[in-house]
């Protein structure tokens, strides 16, 4: 039997926001209303669905990013390496099916810079 990921169960407004299907999709609402975890999750689960899928995930700023994505992203893959692996030095969540989640941050406009030229 493989590793397994363990996701929690959504509320409802993460299960709609999940089963959208438009190009580009808004989620917003007050702090602690879960926002995090659906695009964390909905990250994951696309990574993990879709070999070789390369995803962007961005914060407003470095500390954000550790704190909401980062730290939680290294616990849920710790000795899963079948599954994928989290390199810090590249911000990124390497999985073994080719698929890859990005970390990034954009705190000013020339953070942008940053990203331009990524496929």
């Amino acid at each position: 039997m493989g590793e397994v990921i363990k996701i929690d169960k959504p509320y409802p407004k993460q299960v709609e926001f999940f089963k959208a299907t438009a190009r580009y999709v808004c989620y917003g609402g007050a702090r602690g209303g879960g926002k995090s975890w659906a695009m964390r999750t909905k990250d994951v689960l696309l990574a993990l669905k879709y070999p070789g899928i390369q995803i962007l995930l961005l914060r407003r700023t470095l500390a954000e990013l550790q704190e909401n994505h980062i730290n939680i992203l290294q616990k849920m893959f710790a000795n899963k390496p079948t599954v994928g692996f989290y390199r810090d030095a590249k911000k990124e969540l390497v999985f073994t099916n080719g698929s890859r989640i990005k970390l990034g941050y954009c705190e000013a406009e020339k953070d942008v810079l940053q990203y331009q030229g990524q496929a």
